[in-house]
């Protein structure tokens, strides 16, 4: 073989292998082309994907918000209750204080008048009257007492 056969056998080797150079080259461009396009669908998905959860997070805020002025609301409202049972129930202690205090003192004048009105305020007793057993015997006053023989 001459060096002249020898030099294109490499020439066309060296054809072959810049072809297959280029081949990968158009390969690595489309690659490129194809992870630029993947980016920027990855990079809108994300941005969309971050815009959801901040409209999300901004719901989820103002729902807490409504929540704790709910609660708030129902902590008052029942505070207020809580005091107006309270005050309910004192004034039925006292209700009933006061009307403790008025029977004992419609009691304690009715029995001032009895006994005033009973002229000495004894009552006067005569064992004469029947034959056996308690014997009715009516003060001045006219009030029934019943006092064994």
């Amino acid at each position: 073989m001459s060096i002249y056969e020898q030099y294109a056998q490499l020439q066309n080797r060296y054809g072959a292998v810049l072809e297959h150079n280029q081949a990968i080259l158009n390969q690595f461009g489309q690659l490129q082309i194809q992870y630029g396009d993947m980016s920027n669908t990855l990079s809108s998905q994300i941005n969309s994907r971050n815009q959801q959860i901040g409209q999300l997070n901004g719901a989820i805020g103002r729902y807490r918000l409504s929540l704790n002025d709910a609660f708030s609301v129902i902590h008052n409202r029942t505070s207020e209750l809580n005091k107006i049972k309270k005050a309910q129930k004192d004034a039925k202690i006292n209700q009933a204080a006061s009307a403790g205090r008025r029977d004992r003192a419609n009691n304690t004048a009715d029995l001032s008048r009895n006994r005033l009105s009973s002229g000495s305020g004894k009552l006067r007793t005569d064992r004469s009257v029947g034959s056996g057993g308690s014997t009715p015997v009516k003060a001045s006053s006219g009030a029934g007492v019943f006092i064994p023989k």
